[in-house]
């Protein structure tokens, strides 16, 4: 019986610790082939933690994936994550890299996605989390490049739920959007108009899954690189807000990607507010408009994390 040839991905996000996560549990998943990542502003300063990433595909042994990082500012405005988030980010949380990395692609993350997408002999998958910024700015330089891409997985928005930004950063008064697509949301807005098949992951979905001390200990325990690092960051995470649980909203995203059967999905034409008013950056749904995204919601958690420890013990 002949074998499915792994799906090719590039994983385009904004160096937080769930995104990290995301990449490992790609790298490890046998169906999976990441032919690039790129770094966008967001938790992230991608001039600063692409040095990072060099080290941690260092660590990993991982030498076959190109990357690089993209502009350190969203197409508009100035919105940004809150200072003491992307110290963290920044430092890689603190956790045991190798003094030495892997060499960079020399080029932006725009040039090597858009590259990646032309060399690639069949549409590929965009894995998305944090802001949009690099495939927005890709689809301005060269807008036919949908047709090389299969779809767009987002970690993104808030549609029947309160937005995350004040109940996480009480500085902030917006209580309707997420932080992804408010940080750039002209970027958000821009992809969501594109000509290329969407698939949303909104709050909504990533409330539903707790990720726990026991998660990350059953992570290190599978003895993998991937498996042992994944670990260390979630118990950073955990260690970090005090608690024994909370979301990783962009593992499970990655899931969704992989693993569609387990969550239930529904059809939404999705806008995006753009301009600097209080709700700027939330993701409206409109019921009289065609549907240009497909949503993930309810998902079953236990197949989730059970997916998840299965691939990373790969």
């Amino acid at each position: 019986m002949k074998t499915k040839s792994p799906i090719p991905l590039i994983w385009d996000a904004d160096g937080s610790p769930d995104s990290v996560v995301s990449l490992l549990y790609f790298l490890q998943h046998p169906g999976i082939k990441v032919k690039a990542a790129t770094i966008s502003c967001g938790q992230a300063v991608p001039d600063v933690f692409v040095r990072k990433l060099s080290r941690m595909f260092a660590r990993i042994d991982r030498r076959d994936v190109p990357f690089s990082a993209g502009r350190n500012k969203p197409l508009f405005g100035n919105n940004a994550f809150p200072p003491p988030w992307r110290k963290g980010t920044n430092t890689f949380w603190g956790l045991e890299l190798p003094g030495s990395g892997v060499t960079p692609y020399q080029g932006t993350a725009v040039d090597l996605l858009l590259q990646t997408l032309h060399r690639s002999p069949i549409p590929m998958h965009l894995f998305i989390s944090g802001t949009q910024t690099n495939l927005a700015e890709a689809l301005r330089i060269d807008p036919n490049i949908g047709r090389k891409i299969d779809s767009v997985h987002i970690m993104g928005g808030a549609l029947g739920v309160p937005g995350n930004m004040h109940s996480e950063w009480s500085e902030s008064d917006n209580e309707v959007s997420e932080w992804n697509i408010w940080v750039d949301p002209l970027a958000a807005q821009e992809v969501f108009q594109a000509d290329v098949q969407r698939h949303l992951t909104p709050l909504d979905a990533t409330n539903q899954v707790i990720w726990t001390r026991r998660d990350a200990q059953d992570w290190v325990d599978t003895g993998t690189k991937e498996g042992v690092l994944a670990g260390e960051i979630l118990h950073w995470f955990l260690e970090d807000l005090g608690m024994e649980g909370f979301y990783f909203w962009d593992l499970l995203t990655a899931v969704n990607l992989t693993d569609p059967q387990f969550s239930r999905t529904q059809e939404a034409h999705i806008k995006v507010l753009v301009e600097p008013e209080a709700e700027q950056g939330r993701t409206v749904v409109h019921s009289d408009i065609p549907r240009n995204t497909t949503v993930f919601l309810e998902p079953d958690g236990e197949k989730v994390k059970s997916r998840v420890l299965e691939v990373l013990g790969f």
